[in-house]
Formats: structure tokens, C-alpha cells, sequence
């Protein structure tokens, strides 16, 4: 599912709600007792709604925080392989329940400041967070294992 390919790439763990916004439409979790006017994301297939070079959707994960993710399409490649991979990545992704944008912002400025209050409780919790560091490498190896 694409929602787990996202989650991989992003470094997520996968511990909110996520919606996927095309069109007039919303696909992602259905709960019964909650009529939020979504379609089951797990029922329709990528391919179905991007279908030409441009063609984009909105990934929208963790409600509460409003992580917006545009997914566009920038090329259509012939191949034999159906592993998704990464092939390029530009700064680590925000670490989740970093507090949405305003807080990643936060995050990344008190990792720079060792005088910063929360720089050791951040240093605690991250361990060797480097927000200019993407191992796209890493990234495959999950990739290959969905």
C-alpha cells in the first residue's frame, strides 16, 4: 500500500491517521463508527487516479499535527521491477510527534544550540538526528522488506 511506502520514506512508524486528498475525493482509514466521508484507501490503486506526468494528490498524515505531503507524478518508467524505491531525497524527514511544522522548526533550531534547554532531552530522544542527512540507502533496504 502506498501509505506504507510514505511511512518507510518518511521514517514514520505509522502511529496516526493519514488520508490521501484527490479530486473531490478522500481515500484512507475507514472506522464504522465514525463516518468521516472517506473511501477505503486499501481499495483503490495508485495507478487508478495518477495516471499522466502531473497528475498529483495530497498525502495527509498525523490529523492532529496536519503533516500536507504533495504527490506528484513526474514520470511514468517501463520496468520489471515493483520494489518501490528511493531515488533521491533531499534533508531528513521530521521526526514523529515533533509537533507538526512549528515544531519541527523548534526541534531543528534547539539541536543547533547545545545551550538550548531542550537540547539534551532532544539529544536523549533522537539520538544522532541530523536533519541535513538522508540514508537513502537505509530507506531501500525497508523498502525491499514491504
Amino acid at each position: 500500500m502506498f501509505h506504507d511506502i510514505v511511512q518507510v520514506a518518511m521514517g514514520w512508524q505509522n502511529r496516526h491517521s493519514y488520508a490521501f486528498d484527490y479530486e473531490e475525493y478522500s481515500f484512507g482509514e475507514v472506522f464504522p463508527e465514525d463516518d468521516n466521508g472517506m473511501y477505503p484507501a486499501d481499495k483503490v490503486k495508485l495507478s487508478k487516479l495518477l495516471t499522466g506526468v502531473k497528475d498529483k494528490l495530497t498525502y495527509i498524515y498525523d490529523m492532529s499535527n496536519n503533516w500536507q505531503h504533495s504527490i506528484v507524478l513526474e514520470k511514468i518508467l517501463t520496468s520489471d521491477n515493483t520494489t518501490p524505491t528511493c531515488t533521491h531525497a533531499a534533508g531528513a524527514c521530521p521526526p514523529e510527534d515533533c509537533g507538526g511544522l512549528g515544531g519541527y522548526y523548534h526541534l531543528r533550531l534547539a539541536l543547533n544550540n547545545s545551550n538550548d534547554p531542550e537540547y539534551l532531552r532532544l539529544k536523549q530522544r533522537l539520538g544522532n538526528f541530523d536533519p541535513n542527512f538522508v540514508d537513502t540507502k537505509a530507506i531501500n533496504v525497508a523498502l525491499a522488506k514491504l
